[in-house]
């Protein structure tokens, strides 16, 4: 029998857990802190994760040549040394626009070879974790300083790494951080990636023109909540 998806999950958590925040980072075992310190600016021969949200395909590790080069799908080579993690995204994001809706795009630095979990989106901290064995999602959160006012707790997303292949979770953990709901406070594994996405998406809406001479398709892009 294959194993489970999830390690055991907690089997309380306070209610006051909200409140607690704070106090919650200082709490994490000190290895837990983030061993990598975002942003920092990119060298040649470095190596670092590109993650692209809900598309696995795209989400890659990439080595930066001695040339200070690296080669991203769909897009090609591209100049990457001298630049910040956030500048990287920035042009991996335009890049992709041709080709995906939206593109939220983290680059993070591989600056270790300790076991890691990475926590990115709408989260203080962006960055990689110290893996911790048996620690949870609610400790990862808060050492990454806890979700922003603009995170979407009930979309989070786990991406984990499968002898299948990379798997996305779809958590909903709303009730977590709002009532201390234990039931989503999953024992996260070693090379997992936790996203925290915004509130506001940008949608692609496709205005249709009817003109005498045809439809002429135009393409405006919307800032709309969800």
């Amino acid at each position: 029998m294959s194993s489970p998806i999830f390690l055991p999950m907690r089997r309380w958590i306070s209610p006051a857990l909200p409140l607690l925040f704070a106090a919650a980072v200082s709490a994490i075992p000190a290895a837990a802190n983030p061993v990598v310190d975002v942003p920092y600016v990119v060298g040649a021969n470095d190596r670092f994760d590109v993650f692209v949200w809900k598309h696995t395909e795209l989400s890659l590790t990439l080595d930066v040549t001695g040339d200070g080069m690296v080669r991203y799908p769909l897009i090609g080579d591209l100049p990457v040394v001298g630049r910040t993690p956030d500048e990287i995204a920035g042009v991996i994001t335009k890049g992709l626009r041709d080709y995906i809706v939206d593109p939220k795009v983290t680059v993070i630095p591989r600056a270790f070879d300790k076991p890691t979990v990475a926590v990115i989106g709408e989260v203080s901290v962006k960055g990689r974790l110290e893996f911790q064995e048996g620690a949870h999602l609610s400790d990862y959160l808060a050492a990454a300083g806890g979700p922003t006012d603009d995170a979407k707790l009930s979309a989070l997303t786990i991406t984990r790494q499968t002898t299948g292949g990379a798997l996305n979770i779809e958590v909903d953990a709303e009730e977590l951080f709002k009532e201390g709901d234990p039931s989503t406070d999953f024992i996260l594994r070693e090379g997992d990636v936790v996203y925290v996405p915004t509130k506001f998406s940008l949608i692609d809406t496709r205005v249709v023109v009817l003109t005498t001479t045809g439809v002429i398709g135009i393409l405006a892009t919307l800032l709309r909540g969800i």
